[in-house]
Order: C-alpha cells, then structure tokens, then sequence
C-alpha cells in the first residue's frame, strides 16, 4: 500500500527537482531543465495538444519499460525508487532504507520489497553498513546506473 509523504524537504514543488543536486549540476543540464519547464509552461492548453501530450507520456513510459525489461516498470514504484537513487548517487549521498523509505511513495514493507526485486534484477546493490550505521546502503549497480541514465536522456 502507497503512502502520501510531504517531500518538501526534498524536492522543489515548482519543478519537482532536488535544489541541492541542482545546485551541483552541469550548468548546461541545469539550462536544459529549465529551457523543457519553460516550454511545458508556455504551451497550449487545448485538447488536441494535451492529447498529443498524453500520448509522448504514454510513449516515454512505454519506452522506460522496454529500457528496464518490465511491463509498467515507469508507473511503478520501482521508477521513482530508481530516480531517489540517481540522486543519490550524483550528488554523493548514501542511503540507506530508511533514507529510501523517506523517498518513495509506498511504506516500509512495499519499498523494502522493490527494493529486494530491483537487487534480483541487478539494478541496485546492498553495501556494507556506513561508519557508525547498523543500516546497509542502497545504491545503484552499474547496470542500474546505466539504465536510469538511458530512461533520462529520452526527456532531454
């Protein structure tokens, strides 16, 4: 079961961004996120357009999966896990369940079995616990990395 959690100590609500991996980020990322917001904000708002809207939408989802090799892997929890863990990993953070948890939009026991599914699917990987941590850390594998960083670059 999903829970609704306040993430505004996370992400920035206009753009749903992280402000502190923002402010680390390539400054040529940076323009191109702003330059897709922007565009997003001046566009029609008549049917057709939001039509053709929807379907790029449905076409990236679709996309994502076939990426991941899983039906509805972008409109699963597992993507958003995926996206907190990319985070992560850009801005140099470890994190560990609890800090997953706090991320994802499902409780302790559904975002510990995504987590569990995406380790047998070699996209995330258990290191040993942090100095002064009894929690593992959570982190992309390389294949995860890869992958995330494929499914991003279809929205550049």
């Amino acid at each position: 079961m999903c829970k609704q959690i306040q993430k505004d100590e996370i992400f920035d609500h206009q753009s749903g961004i992280d402000p502190a991996i923002v402010s680390e980020a390539d400054g040529s990322l940076f323009q191109g996120l702003h330059r897709a917001l922007a565009i997003a904000e001046q566009a029609p708002k008549d049917s057709e357009s939001l039509s053709a809207l929807a379907a790029l939408a449905l076409a990236w989802r679709s996309k994502i999966d076939a990426i991941f090799e899983f039906d509805g892997f972008a409109a699963a929890p597992a993507w958003d896990i995926m996206l907190g863990l990319y985070q992560a990993h850009v801005s140099g953070i470890s994190l560990t369940l609890a800090d997953v948890v706090n991320l994802s939009p499902c409780t302790e026991p559904t975002t510990a079995r995504w987590i569990s599914a995406l380790e047998s699917m070699q996209l995330v990987e258990r290191q040993k616990p942090a100095p002064g941590s009894a929690e593992p850390v959570i982190s992309l594998a390389n294949q995860g990395l890869l992958k995330t960083e494929m499914a991003l670059h279809l929205r550049l």
